[in-house]
């Protein structure tokens, strides 16, 4: 399931931070016209200029700097002195940093960088003025990645780019310590299937293609899959209104106006239930109704319909919904109606008291090396399922074979409804809708303290990418992207 900011570095101004290791969204190709080499030149200007103004020493030079690559309005609303001083702490973190190169997105721009003194890489993601001259207005976070690599040409299946490839998982688990899985897969043939790393934080039990990793939010697409079956057995309606299932809600004003879809789609209002409380009570949360109390707690923030927020709290009234209609518990109808079906047998929401095998885990940086993350006794309808890269393919077959749902049912989950939009992802009801490079695709991601997933089927080349990992590793979103780029010949 998606968390709160957790991997936090540095404060910035204004009550953003600093977060370290999330992904980076593919850039697409510079403009060829006159107009778009000059948006270029001077985006490359701003970045080059942010790079002086960290580096500076001297308080003058680093304002100067600071006001050649922020927005007049930017540096006005935030005070100079604040931007100044965040740059300061960044300096103070990192040294004397190195500009490398920029990627332009149609909102934001990737900026890397290498620190002189220890060396490691970072990419510093900013967003920008709609229109000339193009400054900065927003420095979102600084992630962790490894060496930007110069990506083969070629076909992803052609024996150049699948022996790249490989060298690449390589060199990100013996120099990055990277572990993890991952399996490419074009129309049933398989181009890749690797495992890398260890599955403990002693680094003694190695991944095999039997270790289940956490999903993290992936789970969200079998609770979908759920609700989409019960409407197809007409038991219920993507048009019910929450308070038909939860009559008691805090807010039944709102519980009258907010339906199935909108928990589905992230436009309910509803926010997170993973609160501080929540993580106290962790030990003893086994049903999901035992978290139900914290999404009461919670108020919505807007009317439904009214705009995309991202919500865990949303999905644990589906899961909860699956149950009430059902008559049974949510784990056991996904066990009946998806895993078998789909023929999932590695899957389930496993117990992480260590009386289930085969579960990597999740794994934090430490002073000492890496350390075991705190996470919840169980998962729920949100987030927190385990799987292997092949169970993910089979669910990725059978919900084109019709094992799951009806083409048509299908076809309505991945129908675009909501989402951040353009250079980002859009969200349909219970997947994540992509298009990079002109190449649509849809699944879903997950991210938690020691988690990464994603899935993604891109109809165009016949290809299914699953790549998971146990550990808060920058290297992870650096072979996560490549493979994207790599299937849809983005370089």
């Amino acid at each position: 399931m998606t968390m709160p900011a957790r991997r936090a570095a540095l404060p910035l101004a204004s009550g953003l931070l600093l977060l370290g290791l999330l992904g980076a969204a593919t850039p697409l190709p510079r403009p060829s016209d006159a107009a778009g080499e000059e948006k270029t030149s001077l985006i490359e200007g701003h970045a080059r200029a942010l790079v002086d103004a960290i580096n500076a020493e001297e308080p003058g030079r680093r304002m100067a700097r600071l006001r050649d690559a922020f927005a007049e309005t930017e540096v006005a609303a935030a005070g100079g002195g604040k931007l100044a001083a965040m740059l300061g702490r960044i300096h103070e973190a990192l040294g004397p940093i190195v500009f490398h190169h920029v990627e332009i997105l149609p909102r934001a721009v990737h900026l890397f960088v290498q620190a002189a003194r220890t060396k490691a890489w970072r990419d510093l993601q900013l967003r920008y003025e709609p229109a000339t001259p193009w400054r900065f207005t927003e420095l979102v976070f600084i992630a962790e990645v490894t060496e930007p690599v110069l990506l083969p040409n070629g076909p992803v299946e052609s024996p150049e780019v699948l022996a790249w490839v490989g060298r690449y998982i390589d060199r990100l688990a013996g120099e990055n310590g990277l572990s993890g899985s991952l399996l490419l897969v074009r129309d049933g043939k398989k181009l890749v299937g690797r495992e890398f790393g260890f599955a403990d934080a002693a680094g003694r039990k190695k991944v095999t293609p039997a270790t289940r990793f956490n999903l993290g939010s992936g789970t969200k697409m079998f609770t979908a899959v759920a609700i989409a079956q019960l409407a197809q057995a007409g038991k219920l309606s993507f048009d019910d209104p929450v308070i038909k299932y939860f009559p008691d809600f805090p807010d039944p004003q709102w519980a009258r106006k907010a339906t199935i879809r909108h928990l589905l789609t992230h436009t309910s209002g509803l926010g997170d239930y993973w609160t501080d409380a929540y993580e106290k009570a962790w030990g003893s949360l086994r049903r999901l109704s035992d978290s139900l109390p914290f999404v009461y707690a919670g108020k919505p923030s807007f009317q439904p319909g009214e705009r995309f927020q991202y919500s865990n709290s949303g999905f644990l009234l589906l899961g909860i919904i699956v149950e009430k209609v059902s008559g049974g518990d949510y784990f056991d109808y996904l066990k009946d109606h998806v895993y078998e079906p789909a023929g999932m047998s590695a899957s389930g929401s496993f117990l992480t008291d260590g009386s289930v095998g085969d579960l990597a885990a999740p794994l934090a940086r430490g002073e000492g090396g890496w350390v075991v993350a705190r996470h919840p006794l169980r998962g729920t309808s949100a987030g927190g399922s385990f799987s292997t890269t092949g169970d993910i393919l089979k669910f990725s077959d059978a919900l084109r074979s019709g094992a799951l749902l009806p083409r048509g049912a299908v076809e309505d989950l991945l129908r675009a409804r909501s989402g951040p939009g353009e250079g980002s992802f859009r969200y349909g009801s219970g997947f994540m809708l992509w298009t990079d490079q002109d190449s649509p695709s849809y699944g879903h991601g997950g991210l938690a303290p020691g988690v990464n997933f994603e899935y993604r089927y891109f109809p165009r080349q016949k290809i299914t990418f699953v790549i998971l990992s146990n550990q808060d590793n920058g290297a992870y979103d650096d072979l996560r992207k490549n493979i994207v780029k790599l299937v849809t010949g983005a370089r």
